[in-house]
């Protein structure tokens, strides 16, 4: 499984498979198919059975401050970056975002803390039959979810100094998050920053050029030695000659009910770019029949495979309404349909 992911993410040969991912599965479902509680030890054990040949890695946030919102009467917490969370039935949702302008100088993004690495190492060091991929989060969905997206998209007109210093601190502190992950033996590096809605991006061309492409400049200077996939929901087609120029060598999510056509993607870009993802994770995986699954994992199998450099993944994660047995008739069918030479 992992010769395969890395024939896919290199592009050099044809795997013998069509590679299976996921960005996250969520810990119910992992409990449901493995029917018991969720650690490392369960996830991977749970991609196995279901024959992934790759898994995310991911660093983690250090310090959070629990709060209660008298405004819903909930629980929640405040993290380190000012990013406000409640708790509704139990499953938490972004609220709002808390970092002042006032803090940004004082506050402490600390790379070097070990504990940050707790996951990357675990499973580091309890997988070799799956490549494994170490997340950096976005800078842009950080510093937008740290101040708020209306304070955001307000300051970058009304103050672009400090936009340009927020998007600085947060893209340092993810380039040494990055080398660390690839010094300590990831196979490659997940930038998971979305950039669109569905209708298309959230920023400007001027605007994508001013403060956003330098991050990425950046990021992929120090992560050249692996390659660099990027995660972004929404409609992104009109960015994809970016990410190519850019150096990004592959694209996850590829969301088909925000019009980003798969088939059209190969087309133009798939001896440049990974493919990974497009098997609808809303009403598809989680109101479809398994024979509609099985039907959409075919069809986008012999449009996006033929070559190589195809992932079979959802279009966002494996949440905790997708169900089970839509998950397995998606592995399935790709076990049935991936094989290569294709014949479909």
């Amino acid at each position: 499984m992992r010769e395969d992911a890395l024939a896919a993410l290199h592009m050099e040969e044809l795997p013998k498979q069509v590679p299976m991912y996921d960005i996250r599965i969520d810990d119910y479902i992992i409990q449901t198919i493995m029917r018991t509680s969720v650690n490392v030890e369960t996830e991977i054990a749970c991609l196995r059975k279901l024959g992934f040949a790759m898994i995310t890695a991911h660093p983690l946030n250090i310090g959070k401050t629990e709060i209660y919102d008298p405004e819903t009467s909930r629980k929640g917490y405040i993290d380190e970056w000012g990013r406000k969370y409640l708790y509704l039935n139990g499953i938490k949702y972004y609220a709002a975002g808390m970092l002042q302008e006032s803090e940004l100088e004082v506050r402490e993004w600390d790379p070097t803390i070990e504990a940050r690495y707790q996951n990357i190492l675990e499973v580091l060091n309890k997988v070799n039959d799956l490549a494994v991929i170490g997340r950096v989060g976005g800078t842009f969905e950080r510093a937008l979810l740290s101040i708020g997206p209306a304070q955001f998209f307000k300051n970058i007109y009304d103050r672009p100094k400090f936009i340009r210093r927020l998007l600085e601190r947060v893209n340092n502190y993810w380039i040494e998050i990055g080398k660390r992950e690839i010094d300590l033996g990831v196979d490659a590096i997940l930038l998971t920053d979305d950039l669109a809605y569905k209708s298309g991006p959230y920023l400007s061309p001027r605007h994508m050029e001013k403060f956003i492409w330098p991050t990425f400049k950046k990021r992929l200077k120090a992560f050249r030695k692996v390659p660099v996939i990027l995660h972004s929901d929404g409609n992104i087609t009109t960015l994809l000659d970016s990410i190519v120029q850019h150096g990004i060598n592959g694209i996850h999510s590829l969301e088909p009910t925000a019009g980003m056509d798969i088939g059209e993607v190969k087309k133009q870009y798939g001896d440049k770019l990974v493919l990974l993802g497009n098997i609808d994770c809303g009403e598809l995986l989680t109101r479809g029949t398994e024979t509609e699954v099985t039907q959409t994992v075919k069809k986008t199998i012999a449009l996006a495979a033929p070559g190589g450099g195809y992932f079979l993944s959802t279009s966002n994660g494996v949440h905790r309404n997708v169900k089970v047995e839509n998950l397995l008739a998606m592995c399935r069918a790709g076990k049935k349909f991936g094989k290569y030479p294709l014949k479909i």
